[in-house]
């Protein structure tokens, strides 16, 4: 019996009088796939959900489409197919000593003879990782695990990992991120075996496990946070690096990678590495990337870029960026804001809308700026220029209000539409600006400075 992940409310079988059937867990009834007339042995399930392949008796494994329900005799396997699993390719072992892998299309590609091992037994089941490119297989008081090559695109042995009283492995399971192998014997003992490459620990607070040579799972040691990466454009993992003790970047061949380690996201881009690229991580849930000139702006959990724009003034206190979900453009639009804020030169400030890629503000100022920031929403956009002069500018009503004729210093409250700012040495201004009508001082709070 299996239960494929990618099939949550279906789960399959095979019986002794050689039918496969499906168990549907919301109408609790079954259907016969089809028959063989041959004990069905194991059971197997493509990664991608597409076909459900079953080991019989006879050495026979059948091939099951579910899209067109087409059957078809796959390979006659050399022994009794107890074992069986489908990763990157079809495992298959039984009782002969053999570890055999085929394609999809029952081609061998490559066999693993163990007859000159007088210690061993039948193999008796195998389970393949969640990332598919690491099969563990189960014999007497002893259990493989094979792994993919990437770069040679053949399987190789791993590891064996020999318990004496052990006996018979009679099930396997995967932890879902992979980084540990349950086995359960005969005698009814369920062992947890830590299963990685190698771990290290990055700057004393957190801990890189690499699970196999496509898959890293990363800790915060003091959080107990964990983001599981796995590439889809590349096989091999080149280099990791963590930034202000939260945003990751990744490193492969073929692509780049950045995450959050607080929300648990990454996003992975196809990207050509010219060694001069620079990472912003001022923006809540945005990563910035400035290389040559072109700044590219990504969103974690988002495999798509979000957006470009052309600035050489790449400051934190320069660019803005917000996403905001919550909030809606209009009376009745359904439509979230994303939307940056940038510096085209220094007198001119280019407010982008990332939904559609087009300008929405041109604002031209008589001095030049050294600060400017979006609200939460990405409705309201504070800036200052060179005189210390501070401005409130409605970006959809396109109306700017005069603040400050000076200001030392200025920041929004976070999560609020109220800022804070400087207005002379000692006296700081709290600012509501959530009616747009009227702006107000809410009241001064001044500093004593000794």
């Amino acid at each position: 019996m299996i239960w494929p992940k990618n099939k949550a409310n279906e789960l399959y079988f095979g019986l002794s009088d050689g039918k496969v059937k499906a168990g549907i867990l919301k109408s609790n009834q079954s259907n016969t796939l089809y028959s063989s007339d041959i004990y069905v042995v194991s059971l197997a399930c493509s990664p991608d959900g597409k076909f459900l392949i079953s080991g019989h008796l006879n050495g026979v494994i059948h091939k099951f489409n579910f899209e067109n329900s087409n059957l078809q005799k796959l390979v006659i396997h050399t022994s009794i197919p107890y074992c069986l699993a489908w990763g990157t390719d079809i495992l298959a072992a039984g009782n002969d000593y053999k570890i055999v892998f085929y394609n999809d299309i029952g081609s061998q590609l490559q066999t693993f003879d163990y007859s000159h091992d007088e210690k061993l037994k039948e193999f008796t089941v195998a389970k393949v990782s969640p990332s598919g490119d690491t099969i563990a297989i189960g014999n007497y008081n002893k259990f493989f695990v094979f792994l993919y090559n990437n770069r040679k695109l053949v399987w190789e042995e791993g590891c064996v990992k020999n318990m004496e009283g052990m006996y018979s492995v009679t099930s396997l399971c995967w932890k879902p991120d992979g980084s540990a192998l349950v086995t359960g014997n005969l005698c009814g003992s369920v062992d947890i075996f830590e299963a990685c490459l190698k771990k290290t620990i990055f700057k004393e607070k957190f801990e890189v496990t690499y699970v196999s040579h496509s898959q890293v799972v990363i800790k915060n040691i003091e959080t107990n946070k964990r983001l599981v990466i796995k590439p889809g454009l590349s096989s091999e993992i080149n280099k990791i690096n963590i930034y202000l003790d939260n945003y990751i970047v990744m490193h492969t061949k073929e692509s780049l990678i950045v995450g959050d380690l607080d929300y648990e996201k990454y996003s992975e881009l196809a990207w050509n590495f010219n060694s001069n690229e620079k990472f912003d991580f001022s923006n809540p849930n945005v990563c910035m990337i400035f290389n040559s000139g072109e700044l590219t702006l990504v969103e974690y959990g988002n495999n798509d870029i979000m957006g470009y724009c052309r600035t050489e003034y790449i400051h934190s206190n320069l660019i803005s960026v917000r996403l905001n979900y919550n909030n809606y453009i209009g009376v009745g639009k359904q439509q979230p804001i994303k939307i940056i804020a940038y510096l085209i030169d220094l007198n001119t400030i280019y407010i982008q809308d990332l939904l559609t890629q087009s300008l929405l503000i041109n604002l031209t100022h008589d001095s030049k700026i050294d600060f400017l920031e979006l609200n939460k929403s990405g409705n309201k956009l504070i800036f200052r220029d060179r005189k210390r002069h501070l401005y409130l500018y409605y970006v959809f009503e396109n109306r700017k209000v005069t603040l400050l004729d000076y200001c030392g210093f200025v920041q929004w409250v976070p999560n609020s539409e109220v800022l804070v700012a400087q207005e002379r040495k000692n006296v700081c201004v709290w600012y509501n600006v959530d009616d747009p009508d009227k702006v107000k001082v809410s009241f001064l709070f001044f500093f004593a400075f000794f």
